[in-house]
């Protein structure tokens, strides 16, 4: 066994430690959180600072790790997600590059596990040699019922690609996906399967909500969504969608 100590340890529960000690089997397994005085101090390796569990990156686009720098800030998130679109293919020569070079500085920077998000299978490569924990959601969208089977089809082509005990398939976010989807998505995936979705993270979502108005309106029209079928709910987003994950059919 190998006890660390730093000036501060930070337990995954519980309050701050001053001068704790942390126990490390020989396979880095955490084995215990002591305080000061609990462990003999001659089998201590002492360190300046502090010591924290991993960080976790909850909700990543690592694939998109060669636009960094390429669409502005603070413009909302209409435009932030048609410049997504229009400029992502553009700067695919430092594609690799980018992505392994964000999946060494999460690591470097103590991030442990990442919940990454995909709309292709280009990040498995790196995913399978980082030291990284890595679960990936292949975001599924569709606004039309015509093609709800067919993203449904080419988001499993996709997640064969990745680590099958790490990976699911998820909706990617209320604007993007129509009730049909969200109902035979349900009926598509396991009830264990593990979701991310992106939700409500503008006013402008909930105004489409709720009043179908607002800066949305004018991004489907620049992408050429169709949007015929949708009504406004009177409520916001994900009191829209989350009955289909909650409520049996």
């Amino acid at each position: 066994m190998n006890y660390y100590a730093a000036d501060v340890v930070f337990p995954v529960a519980g309050l701050a430690i001053k001068k704790g000690v942390v126990a490390m089997d020989e396979d880095g397994v955490v084995k215990g959180v002591f305080n000061p005085g609990e462990i003999d101090e001659t089998l201590i390796e002492q360190f300046k600072g502090a010591l924290i569990p991993g960080f976790i990156n909850a909700h990543c686009h690592l694939e998109l790790s060669h636009m960094l720098g390429v669409v502005p800030r603070r413009t909302g998130l209409p435009i932030f997600l048609s410049t997504v679109i229009n400029e992502r293919g553009n700067h695919e020569m430092k594609l690799e590059e980018a992505i392994e070079a964000a999946d060494k500085l999460m690591y470097e920077n103590g991030i442990q596990a990442v919940g990454d998000h995909v709309n292709s299978a280009v990040t498995a490569k790196i995913k399978e040699t980082s030291p990284i924990k890595y679960h990936t959601f292949v975001e599924v969208m569709a606004t039309t019922k015509e093609d709800v089977v067919t993203r449904i089809d080419i988001a499993k082509e996709i997640e064969f690609h990745f680590d099958y005990k790490h990976s699911s398939i998820t909706p990617h976010a209320p604007y993007s996906c129509s009730k049909f989807l969200f109902k035979t998505l349900k009926r598509a995936i396991s009830e264990d399967n593990i979701i991310s979705i992106h939700n409500q993270e503008s006013d402008e979502e909930n105004k489409l909500f709720r009043y179908k108005e607002g800066e949305f309106l004018d991004f489907f029209e620049k992408m050429d969504v169709v949007m015929e079928d949708f009504r406004a709910q009177a409520r916001n987003s994900i009191q829209s969608y989350l009955p289909y994950y909650t409520c049996q059919e």
